[in-house]
């Protein structure tokens, strides 16, 4: 009787390594499956927020506003004044002359032509 159950073991082999690997790659493909199904859903939820919040782009509407906030923009009432204007300007040159050497010396490299060997 030993030795039938002895044989019995021997009989059953393992599982072989092709079997062990479709089986980790099924258990892969399902994890990432549902990863992207989760990904998916949360971004179709901000699409879905920023579509709302932003609203109708393009059609008539769209259009409207856009013309609506050109003329607003362009009109001289909502212009800065002159020393407000003078003091913004002030400051970019200030900004721009501290950071031109810097600027200059990372370009420099660019504009040059390439030495032969």
């Amino acid at each position: 009787m030993e030795s039938e159950a002895t044989t019995a073991v021997q009989q059953r082999e393992p599982a072989g390594p092709i079997i062990t690997f479709l089986i980790k790659t099924v258990i892969v493909v399902v994890a990432i499956c549902g990863i992207l199904f989760y990904v998916n859903s949360l971004m179709e939820d901000r699409v879905a927020q920023i579509k709302e919040a932003v609203g109708p782009v393009g059609g008539r509407a769209f259009w409207t506003k856009v013309e609506v906030q050109l003329d607003r923009l362009s009109d001289p009432k909502s212009d800065l004044a002159p020393e407000k204007k003078q003091k913004i300007l002030k400051q970019i040159r200030i900004i721009s002359e501290r950071w031109r050497p810097f600027l200059d010396e990372a370009v420099k490299p660019l504009s040059e032509s390439p030495s032969k060997p």
